[in-house]
């Protein structure tokens, strides 16, 4: 199966063309804000060194967060672009879950019931984190990815938990406990994407296909200014703390706007 992988979900924009055993990949640091930009060409690269069309690749696959707001709606409109033009189906995969598949799969000594923390930095003094368990085969998810403070974090932290990713790098009340590990994997990889799709793909579907949504776990800093009565735009008077939409409360059809 020949898949065309992608995440956007930090300043690394990850890509990958995995055809049976052959992996090629693309990892470039990019400033903020600036996926747009070097998407297509990232892209298009990999399938011309494979010497692929598009209409060759069986599946699509993109992570869906949690991760930088602006970069996860890029990549998943790219590739929703894509695999609509192509029809092939398209597999969404949580970013947190991509980090902890590669750190069981690369090598890291990681035995049956493993318990892997990965984390990407969030922002505003928080870390995104997600709790996984590893059954030597398998991984299983326990409860849904947060975002929180690093002193919550590490307060969460069960003893033997392998702590890993820039989050936890980046903030020295995660980085100085024992439970961190710094060769884990820091930012996820479009490889990990691709396998984990793999085992996932469904026949196309336009109306699956666009039901596909970024997964933000948390609003934009706009969105809580605007709810605290803190943001003002011409036209729009607020006063005092705002109730939050049906779309903000359940992540909605377009989900929180404006963050990195």
């Amino acid at each position: 199966m020949r898949i065309l992988a992608l995440d956007t979900s930090t300043w690394v924009l990850s890509a990958a063309l995995v055809d049976g055993e052959r992996v090629r990949e693309r990892h470039q640091a990019l400033p903020r804000g600036r996926h747009s930009e070097h998407l297509p060409g990232v892209l298009l690269a990999l399938l011309d060194e494979a010497g692929l069309a598009l209409e060759a690749i069986d599946l699509l696959a993109v992570s869906l967060g949690p991760g930088s707001f602006t970069g996860l709606r890029t990549g998943l409109a790219t590739v929703q672009g894509m695999a609509y033009a192509a029809r092939r189906p398209l597999v969404g995969v949580g970013s947190l879950e991509a980090m902890a598949y590669e750190a069981v799969t690369a090598g890291e000594g990681m035995g049956p019931g493993a318990r892997l923390v990965p984390t990407l930095d969030a922002r505003r003094g928080q870390v995104y984190a997600g709790f996984f368990r590893w059954d030597g085969s398998a991984l299983e998810q326990e409860g849904e990815a947060l975002a929180l403070e690093p002193a919550a974090l590490a307060e969460r932290l069960d003893p033997g938990a392998v702590l890993f990713g820039e989050g936890a790098e980046r903030y020295q009340a995660l980085s100085s406990r024992p439970e961190y590990a710094p060769h884990g994997p820091k930012t996820p990889p479009a490889r990990a994407i691709a396998a984990l799709a793999a085992g996932r793909a469904a026949p196309f579907d336009p109306e699956a296909l666009l039901r596909l949504h970024p997964h933000y776990v948390r609003r934009s800093e706009a969105e809580e200014n605007l709810e605290a009565g803190r943001l003002r735009i011409p036209g729009l008077a607020v006063s005092g703390p705002r109730q939050r939409s049906d779309a903000a409360q359940g992540g909605g059809e377009g989900g929180p706007t404006g963050e990195g």
